[in-house]
């Protein structure tokens, strides 16, 4: 407790801290009753700091004051935390003045050891600082930045920046020590974050550095070196532009502390002056500042007196030079970077600072190796590295970074050389690094050794890893872009390719100004180039067309990237040439590639995929179908020139292989020359086994093998069976998992696929392979996935944990679908030594575990819904007492297959061409649009037009007539008209045919000889959905209202109003017992709208519909916010068994996918809908236009529905027949009308 005697004393003792009078020590001594020993210990206590106030170097040494120290505290028989704050204030004042003139931090720590024994901080801001200092200096270069350390050392920590602060903020300006003082609270801010790994305001450290560099007054050596090592580390976290004004300003802070210094502190600043410029040109990129900082290195090199400051300068000189050298592309100047390094290492003081220059020699032989292309460099950059390794002590973080480094150099040679042993020891390496820091270089390896291998396991394990090193890693965005565009590439993944393109977009975003035509805008670029591909949209090319330019502008013509940016671009302005038609930009495309193949130095690659850009060029302008074959011979020569270059390893080898293939395939056929085909055979068979070849080539060169042999004379049937079934087997695979407008992409290239391989079927004479075959093909994209989902949903309501478990597996066996035989899946978190599955074991047994999944559900739904294609037997029970057709429409040959009790047999319908059918379809749809604008358009000027579209359609459904349904039902001995309810038909058609009215076909107006005079028609998407509707029971388990649900939308938004749907409301409320639910107007929402479907056992909805034709997902029925899509359909299960959209254009699908009937009533089938009645183009208002007797055409459906008011749901198709007979009977040229009207389902 503080007594007025020590209060008395202290104040003695301070007043001789401050004057150094002898009275005032010896006034403090009386106070305490300080006598004998105690009083000569004072002696030799005065003395010393008398000395050291004098002339701050006193003849007593620092261990002689501590002595003297010790020796008073023993005398007084006190310990040391008892002694008076004005004895220690002075002790701390004599080691502060040796400070000021040492600069020996050990001084300062004299400081703190005194001033931690005071009773209470002392006020004076001199001692503060240097306590605060001392502590600063203690941890400085101690404590990783990162690394969180204990409570207590953070508390410290955040004592020392508050007292630093404090002390600065009572600073004068103009102080001598205020520079010092700035600079370590700045440096204190740095070494907080350092220690805590908090997050912070760089601002909170560049003020006091800016006032410290700006500050008068005389800094000590080490106070210049701390403020050069903050600001360097400062830079790192700031704004490029802030950063180059840091070190900038660090720059002439140095040039000024050179001034009035020793020669050998001089020459140590010239050193720092060196670092600090180069840091400054990499912020503000002037070469003029390399020059300086090479200068003023070479200064102190010259100096011979840097002592222990001599090896990194050194290094810092080897930095000058390596930076010369990726900047002008010399060898010589990366040599020299080396020899600066051996140097470093030459006087290198431990195994730290060896390690740390054997790893910087291994990086400048890698980079050497860029420029020579020597192989040896690569070798010396591993063994250098190697070095280092066994520098760092076992387990070290140094250690395993090191061997992240030799990863990273073997991966480089393996980019160059392929040699598998160098990437798969490298991923092994990345395996074993278990450092979040690893992960990128992981993933890129894995994207590497997939690009040589095509392993697709590779990519999927790169995305994995990239996207979590792209969380931390900027930098390692742009590579996860690039693996994800070869992953959608390889599997039609729009979302990777959106993904990609997004990536590269906000990476372009951050690209300098001064480099706007780098990597990035390239793969920017590329990306959004594929993305057209898809989407066909304008903004799309626009955006790629402007990046490739950019790219070209900005890069040497010449040099490597200025070659890929000049292919790039002609690629880009071919796509503009096609698209807006403009023939400057195929000019000017083919011009660039000219330029290309004339420089002599150019990359074999390089010139190969010139070369097969020319040839596609060429192509694009010979339209003429069959091409010339002078033409096609001089396209199969540059193709073949092309693939001579071109790695056989690259996808462009693949490429050009299949155009080789189908040039020499078209010669061959055309002229006889069976060496031809022979080799076309051979190069189609290479893809389909080829180790680079994507899902999409192999199916490509199976279609293309197929074809070739089924044309051949004489066709070698076996073979192209072969293929064809391979193709089909391809398509199944990629199938799996796609989302659904992948799938639609999916469908339209291999739109052909179904109809070529059951024409090559038919040609051996094989009905029911051709039936096989065509089911599969076009089941497998749209059927399968979407029986398999509403099994899946009628099951959870079963057994959920069962339909969990098959969900799991259909996923794991989706995901392994894509995996070639020989991959082995490994997720890049297991060590190279963990035991992993082979990919075709793990698929079978996935496979098994799956079909003994499926077993149970059938057990438990008492029948299978989850197989492929029906059977025979299965379709034959499915149209009872009717018949399925299924109308094949190929080039090769036209058949109908005809199911009924009797079995299957084909028919062929000789004078139906695929030609043909694309013309009558093209000429139906032109009339139909001008059969609509006749009936919107002023009544007195619409009749002559009106009446020569009916005319026109009335021609295309007599040919249909001629050419296919009166053969079909010929066949199927329906040859005459039948008063009474005619058998059942359903139509399943092909290609072209898919646009237009079979049930519709007649000989001519009120001809008897007219399908809807002869059968009832029905649709279905393929006979195995029609065998699946016809397993459906009549009530379903999402029903929760039997009342049926009347839906009118008669003005959505942005769409003119309807009158019709209103008034059939009214009429089906006359008509329906019980009384029919109601919904309409803005209450009509596409939720509402799927959840009456799944509600209701009737759903009629009247109102608008649209579709398009290039895009059919995105057709649909209105509602008041949006459409309702097939998307949303298929998504929901449908409870109805009913629904009857009066809606325009819900039964037409995409002239791209004929054959998979993408629209709003194929989805109701398939999502469980028993009966659908749809339209397949525009329908008329029904208020306007009636049948007579003013019966409106859906009351005459309703009324055969519900007799007696309840509706008789399997009536659906026999109702709907008889309102099309009445129509057609009572107006017969009034085919625009009625013919529109068809029925989907059982």
């Amino acid at each position: 407790m503080s007594t007025p005697v020590t209060r008395a004393s202290d104040d003695a003792a301070q007043r001789y801290a401050a004057t150094g009078e002898r009275s005032e020590l010896d006034e403090s001594s009386r106070r305490h009753g300080v006598a004998g020993d105690a009083s000569a210990a004072l002696d030799d206590l005065h003395r010393a700091l008398s000395a050291l106030r004098d002339t701050g170097r006193g003849p007593l040494t620092a261990d002689a004051l501590d002595a003297a120290a010790h020796q008073l505290n023993r005398a007084l028989g006190r310990g040391p935390a008892q002694l008076p704050d004005g004895w220690l204030d002075a002790v701390a004042t004599a080691y502060l003045r040796r400070y000021e003139h040492s600069g020996d931090d050990r001084d300062l720590l004299g400081v703190a050891g005194c001033l931690r024994r005071r009773s209470a901080p002392p006020a004076e801001p001199a001692l503060r600082h240097a306590a605060a200092s001392a502590w600063l200096r203690s941890w400085e270069g101690r404590a990783p930045p990162g690394r969180r350390h204990g409570a207590g050392i953070r508390r410290t920590a955040e004592l020392v920046v508050q007292e630093l602060d404090a002390v600065l903020r009572a600073t004068p300006v103009d102080h001598p020590r205020g520079g010092a003082r700035a600079i370590d609270a700045g440096a204190a801010h740095l070494a907080h974050y350092a220690l805590t790994a908090d997050r912070w305001d760089p601002d909170r450290a560049t003020g006091p550095l800016w006032r410290g560099m700006h500050s008068p007054g005389d800094l000590h050596l080490v106070e210049v070196r701390r403020a050069a090592d903050a600001v360097s580390t400062l830079s790192s976290h700031v704004q490029r532009d802030r950063a180059g004004a840091l070190t900038g300003a660090l720059v002439g802070f140095l040039r000024q502390q050179t001034e009035a210094r020793s020669p050998q502190d001089a020459a140590v600043v010239r050193a720092l002056l060196a670092r600090a410029l180069v840091l400054h040109h990499e912020h503000a990129g002037d070469p003029a500042l390399l020059d300086a900082a090479v200068h003023a290195a070479d200064q102190a090199l010259s100096s011979g007196q840097l002592g222990g400051d001599l090896g990194w300068l050194l290094e810092t000189r080897a930095g000058c030079a390596a930076i010369r050298g990726r900047q002008h592309g010399d060898p010589a100047d990366i040599t020299a970077a080396v020899a600066f390094v051996e140097r470093a290492l030459a006087v290198a003081s431990g195994p730290d600072e060896r390690g740390l220059r054997m790893q910087m020699a291994g990086v400048l032989h890698q980079e050497l190796f860029v420029l020579t292309g020597d192989e040896a460099d690569l070798a010396r950059a591993l063994d250098w590295i190697d070095q280092a390794i066994d520098q760092a002590t076992p387990g070290s973080s140094e250690r395993t970074h090191r061997r992240l480094m030799r990863a990273g150099v073997l991966a480089h040679r393996f980019r160059v050389y392929r040699r598998t042993a160098d990437i798969d020891e490298a991923i092994g390496l990345y395996l074993g690094g278990h450092s979040a820091e690893h992960v990128g270089g992981l993933g890129s390896a894995l994207h590497d050794r997939f690009v040589a291998t095509g392993d697709l396991a590779d990519l999927d394990e790169a995305v994995a890893a990239l996207r979590e090193a792209a969380r931390r890693e900027q930098d390692v965005r742009t590579v996860l872009g690039l693996a994800l565009a070869d992953r959608f590439s390889v599997t039609g993944d729009s979302g990777d390719l959106a993904e990609a393109v997004g990536l590269f977009r906000a990476a372009h975003t951050r690209i300098d100004v001064p480099h706007p035509g780098g990597d990035q805008c390239r793969h920017l670029a590329g990306a959004l180039l594929t993305a057209f591909g898809r989407t066909r949209s304008d903004d799309d090319l626009r955006q790629a067309l402007a990046c490739a330019r950019a790219v070209t502008a900005a890069a040497d013509p010449a040099a490597h990237a200025g070659a890929h940016g000049a292919l790039l671009l002609a690629r880009t302005l071919g796509a503009a040439a096609a698209v807006w038609d403009r023939p400057a930009d195929l000019t000017e495309a083919r011009t660039l590639l000219l330029g290309l193949l004339g420089q002599d130095d150019l990359p074999d690659d390089v010139r190969g995929t010139a070369l097969l850009l020319q040839a596609e060029f060429e192509a694009g302008q010979h339209r003429t179908v069959p091409m010339d074959i002078a033409v096609t011979m001089r396209l199969a020569e540059l193709t073949r020139s092309a693939r001579g270059l071109l790695r056989t390893t690259s996808v462009d080898w693949v490429e050009a292989t299949l155009r080789l293939g189908s040039h020499l395939g078209d010669i061959g056929l055309r002229s006889a020359d069976p060496a031809a085909q022979t080799e076309a055979a051979r190069l189609f068979g290479e893809v389909v086994g080829h180790a680079a070849a994507r899902p999409a080539h192999r199916r490509e060169a199976a279609m293309s093998a197929g074809r070739l042999a089924l044309r051949a004379n004489p066709p070698d049937l076996a073979r192209s069976l072969a293929n064809y079934r391979l193709a089909v087997d391809l398509t199944a695979d990629v199938a799996h998992g796609l989302a659904d407008p992948d799938r639609q992409l999916l469908a339209g290239s291999v739109a052909s696929l179904p109809t070529e391989a059951a024409s090559a079927a038919l040609e051996a004479g094989d009905a029911a392979l051709a039936l096989e075959l065509s089911e599969r093909a076009r089941f497998l994209s749209w059927g399968a996935a979407l029986r398999r989902r509403h099994a899946l949903a009628e099951l959870a309501r079963i057994d959920p944990d069962l339909a969990s478990r098959i969900e799991a597996m259909t996923r794991q066996l989706d995901r392994l679908a894509r995996v070639r035989p020989a991959a082995e899946p490994r997720r890049w978190w297991e060590r190279p030594d963990d035991v992993v599955e082979p990919a075709s074991e793990l698929r079978s047994r996935v496979r098994r575990v799956l079909a003994e999944l499926l077993d149970q559900a059938r057990a438990l739904l008492g029948r299978d819904l989850f197989g492929g294609p029906a059977t025979l037997a299965e379709l034959r029970q499915s149209v009872g007492a009717g018949a399925a057709v299924l109308v094949n429409v190929s080039l090769q040959r036209c058949d109908a297959l005809l199911v009924d009790a009797a079995g299957l047999r084909a028919v062929p319908l000789p004078r139906l061409t695929l030609h043909a059918a694309a013309s009558m379809a093209q000429q139906y749809i032109q009339a139909v649009q001008q059969y609509a604008e006749a009936l919107s358009g002023p009544a007195g000027n619409s009749r002559m037009p009106m009446w020569r579209a009916q005319e026109a359609m009335s021609e295309v459904l007599a040919w249909l007539w001629e050419t296919t349904a009166e053969p079909v039902l010929t066949a199927l001995g329906h040859s005459s008209a039948s008063e009474n309810e005619p058998p059942r038909v359903w139509w399943c058609l092909t290609g072209p045919l898919t646009m237009l009215p079979i049930h519709a076909a007649q000989r001519g107006h009120g001809s008897p000889d007219a399908v809807l005079e002869r059968v009832v028609s029905s649709y279905t998407l393929t006979l195995t959905h029609l065998s699946l509707s016809a397993g459906r029971t009549p009530t379903r388990a999402g029903v929760t209202d039997e009342r049926p649900c009347v839906i009118t939308i008669a003005q959505p938004p942005g769409l003119p109003p309807l009158v019709g749907p209103e008034r059939q409301a009214r009429r089906l409320d006359e008509l329906l017992d019980p009384v029919p639910v109601r919904l309409d107007g803005r209450e009509v929402t596409r939720d509402r709208l799927l959840q009456a479907l799944g509600s209701h056992r009737i759903v009629h909805i009247a109102g608008h519909g649209h579709q398009d034709v290039s895009e059919p997902l995105r057709g649909g029925v209105a509602a008041s916010d949006g459409a309702m899509t097939f998307q949303d359909v298929a998504a929901h299960p449908v409870g109805a068994d009913l629904v009857f959209l009066d809606a325009c254009h819900t039964a037409i699908g995409g002239t791209d996918v004929l054959n998979e009937g993408i629209h709003v009533a194929s989805a109701l089938q398939l999502a469980g809908g028993r009966h659908v009645i749809a339209t397949l183009w525009q329908v008329v208002d029904h208020d306007l236009v009636t049948l007579p007797g003013e019966e409106e055409f859906v009351t005459a459906v309703y009324r055969d529905l519900a007799p007696e008011g309840t509706v008789l749901v399997d009536r659906a198709p026999y109702a709907l027949h008889q309102a099309l007979r009445r129509w057609r009977r009572e107006r017969p040229s009034d085919v625009g009308a009625w013919a529109p009207y068809l029925h989907y389902g059982r």
